[in-house]
């Protein structure tokens, strides 16, 4: 039990990352201009890098 505790309390920070990233894609569906492009690839990249990091342990 613990250890399922502790991977559910790790996932938590991943939270942040999805709203941003899902902020993101519908402000991309709204307007459809370079700004909104950039951001969505940015939050994408850091969501990814953010599992890297959560995933994989050093």
């Amino acid at each position: 039990m613990e250890p399922i505790i502790a991977t559910m309390i790790s996932m938590i920070s991943i939270i942040a990352p999805c709203i941003v990233l899902g902020a993101c894609c519908y402000f991309l569906a709204k307007k459809v201009v370079i700004e909104a492009i950039l951001m969505t690839i940015g939050s994408g990249m850091g969501l990814i890098i953010h599992l890297f990091y959560l995933l994989i342990p050093i």
